[in-house]
């Protein structure tokens, strides 16, 4: 039970057994070593001489099995050596005392091949304890991996089945994102209305009505264009670039339809119905404005609030012509009977002629 603790020594039945044999041994030692004085007190020098190499010999054989528990080695040569090392002294002579000193001396070199013995023991019994250890961690980390790998295998297998679950769902989502873009762009380009979607005036998309409304030959050159205002008639660039702002933040002052001044690539000037709404174009903010031509309805527009007008002329000067015929036919009837009932060759009826010229006029 040495000071190290190792386990196997530190456990309560080795220390019993450590004990019990450290006990035993020194008891028997010092026994034989007792026994040795006492035969050694009176005794000739060469009984002595081997008493001493009986006690030695013994006790070096002694360590052999007693080594690996020091404590029990120390008691055997302390309690077999101790009491002839004291004889030796008691007998008061310069041979014992010699005899003494070499037996002191052999005890010593006798406790430092025990305790050599003890620590090549020692170091053995660690060895095997670090082996041992490490056969047990081993299979322990071994069992231990063993099952995360099979947990780890397990949920990479739902993992797995997860992400092909979503990556079918995605396929599924793109399909029909797809197919509604497709969709999308099919009907907006053959929409009849001019379609763009800009920001902050400047065009990120077009249809062909749009191309075909404003003069240009592909969507392409349209979205060459700087900015939408250069579509729009001076007298209506500062209101449309107010509006757009105001939408673009958000507000609720400007209107979603209004009509406008347009100027086609030709110059000439058209008149454009407007529709604006506020979208999410690629993450951001955009306008998206539906267009359609209105000259050509404006002009008819004109053109029969003109003939309402006329209408309305032709209608008055109707009414004004029959109340004025009334009055001729009236003037024109009353004249022709005064001149009926004047004789021939009065100046009145004379005078009535011209009256009945002039009736007969204004009625036509």
């Amino acid at each position: 039970h040495y000071r190290n603790q190792d386990r196997v020594f530190s456990h309560p039945a080795s220390v019993r057994v450590a004990a019990r044999s450290t006990m035993l041994s020194g008891v028997f030692a010092l026994a034989w070593g007792l026994m040795a004085l006492v035969a050694g007190l009176h005794a000739t020098p060469p009984t002595v001489l081997f008493l001493i190499f009986v006690v030695g010999g013994q006790a070096a054989a002694g360590i052999v099995w007693l080594a690996p528990l020091l404590s029990a080695c120390i008691a055997y040569l302390a309690g077999s050596l101790a009491p002839v090392v004291l004889m030796l002294v008691m007998r008061d002579s310069p041979y014992d005392m010699g005899m003494a000193a070499i037996l002191a001396g052999c005890a010593a070199v006798l406790f430092y091949n025990a305790r050599a013995v003890h620590r090549h023991f020692a170091d053995r019994v660690r060895a095997e304890l670090a082996q041992e250890e490490s056969i047990r961690l081993l299979a322990e980390a071994g069992e231990t991996l063993e099952q995360r790998v099979a947990d780890r295998t397990l949920e990479l297998l739902q993992t797995n089945a997860t992400l092909s679950a979503e990556v079918r769902e995605r396929i599924k989502a793109e399909a029909a994102l797809k197919t509604s873009e497709v969709k999308y762009r099919a009907m907006v380009q053959g929409a009849l209305q001019a379609i763009a979607v800009h920001r902050d005036g400047v065009p990120l998309f077009v249809n062909r009505s749009f191309c075909d409304l404003f003069g240009f030959s592909s969507e392409e050159e349209a979205l060459t264009l700087t900015s939408l205002d250069l579509l729009v008639a001076p007298a209506f660039q500062e209101t449309l670039r107010a509006y757009r702002e105001s939408r673009q933040k958000g507000e609720k002052s400007a209107p979603n339809l209004y009509e406008f001044e347009a100027v086609h690539r030709s110059g000439r000037r058209i008149w454009v119905r407007h529709a604006a709404s506020l979208i999410d174009w690629e993450g951001k903010p955009a306008v998206q404005s539906v267009m359609l031509d209105i000259t050509d309805s404006l002009r008819l527009q004109e053109q029969l609030l003109a003939r309402e007008k006329l209408q309305a002329v032709s209608s008055i000067a109707g009414g004004v012509a029959h109340e004025f015929n009334n009055i001729f036919q009236t003037v024109a009837g009353y004249s022709a009977l005064a001149v009926e009932d004047l004789p021939p060759g009065s100046s009145t009826r004379e005078l009535l002629h011209p009256l009945l010229e002039q009736s007969e006029r204004g009625t036509n």
